[in-house]
């Protein structure tokens, strides 16, 4: 009885080793496989460019500024569902129209792109009644003048006498007919010469005092940013350091600004243009927006250095006892007292933590491999528990 039941504990004990080196051996293979990084979508907004009026039209204009690749999902907003645009540099367009007269109530708007979805921060920024139309030009109407002609009325009058005298009838001759000719003074066309534009003024600005909600990060970026002084809106093109990075026909509307770009810290050359050869261009210095991190200052642990004490024998004073020493052959050496240093007085400054190089932060984000770790430990343990019982059964 007592070896069948042994028999029965080594197999189970065999099984349970089995198992816990299966799941020692998964656990390790998850600890090493390395779990794919999210995407870093700090520096992602979703805004609201403007809303304005194109031809007969209402032009809606949202952008996806830092995104780039891939193509994001259709923008939900109040009015339906806008499809991705045009991928300048890293800014995602997207452009709807609705008719004109149309009181314009923009409360939300939406979009996903890399698995994160992004809400507009300023979706309500231009509603309103917006009324377009085409543009009426006075001109001028030319009407044809009648033309009048005085006809005289001739009218034969035969003379009649009681004497049978035959009377010539007198001749008539035709009075010609005098048309007067209207003269039509052509009234010249005026048009109206447009004012050149003003030009418009680039800027930049670090991302952490233009950031809203913490779209940007304050420490990666500088935000470059165009202002259209006019009152009709402007296209332009940007290059940013001599063609590493492009766009074209982007559109600033008038009086208002517009944010196209946003770079690493340090310097960059940024040029825009319009028109047919305006354009200017400006440049950060070496230093703007870098984050600067303070230093501490190590103060020095000053070294306290112990002076054993010397105590003289009494009945022999030129023979100095020091403590801790064996004091004649064959007796047992005396304990060796330590000495205690006193600690460093304070100095006001930072608490300084020796640096061993071992990350005690707590990470978590992969627990499937701490549950196999553990459940293979534990089954390991079972096993020696099940190993031992069979011998002491068989024996």
């Amino acid at each position: 009885m007592n070896r069948k039941l042994s028999s029965v504990l080594r197999r189970l004990a065999r099984l349970a080793y089995g198992l816990g080196v299966a799941l020692l051996v998964a656990g390790m293979v998850l600890s090493f496989v390395a779990s794919p990084a999210a995407a870093d979508n700090n520096n992602t907004a979703l805004q609201l460019s403007h809303v304005q009026c194109v031809g007969n039209q209402i032009e809606i204009h949202f952008v996806l500024v830092q995104s780039g690749n891939p193509t994001p999902g259709n923008l939900s907003y109040n009015y339906g569902s806008i499809g991705p645009g045009k991928l300048t540099g890293d800014t995602w367009h997207f452009t709807d129209y609705q008719p004109s007269g149309t009181n314009i109530q923009i409360t939300y708007a939406s979009v996903s792109w890399n698995n994160f979805t992004y809400s507009a921060k300023n979706p309500d920024k231009y509603n309103g009644v917006y009324n377009c139309g085409p543009v009426v030009t006075d001109t001028p109407v030319v009407t044809d003048t009648p033309v009048v002609t005085d006809t005289p009325v001739v009218t034969d009058t035969p003379v009649v006498t009681d004497t049978p005298v035959v009377t010539d009838t007198p001749v008539v001759t035709d009075t010609p007919v005098v048309t007067e000719t209207p003269v039509v003074t052509e009234t010249p066309v005026v048009t109206e010469t447009p004012a050149p534009l003003l030009d418009l003024e680039l800027s930049y600005a670090c991302a952490a005092a233009e950031s809203e909600g913490g779209q940007v990060d304050p420490q990666a970026a500088i935000i470059w940013s165009v202002y259209n002084p006019n009152a009709v809106s402007v296209f332009f093109d940007w290059d940013l350091d001599s063609g590493d990075k492009t766009g074209t026909n982007e559109e600033v509307p008038g009086n208002s600004s517009l944010t196209f770009l946003y770079t690493s810290p340090g310097s960059h050359l940024v040029e825009i243009a319009w028109g047919e050869e305006s354009k200017v261009s400006k440049q950060s210095g070496d230093e703007d927006c870098v984050l600067v991190t303070e230093t501490p200052v190590v103060t020095d642990t000053p070294v306290v250095t112990e002076v054993p004490v010397v105590t003289e024998d009494p009945g022999n004073p030129e023979i100095p006892v020091v403590p801790g020493n064996p004091q004649e052959p064959g007796n047992p050496p005396q304990a060796q007292q330590q000495p205690t240093l006193a600690p460093p007085a304070a100095a006001g400054g930072p608490i300084l933590i020796p640096v061993t190089g071992a990350d005690l932060e707590s990470k978590g984000g992969k627990p499937v491999d701490g549950l196999f770790t553990n459940l293979g430990l534990m089954f390991l343990g079972v096993g020696l528990v099940l190993h031992g019982a069979s011998r002491k059964f068989l024996s």
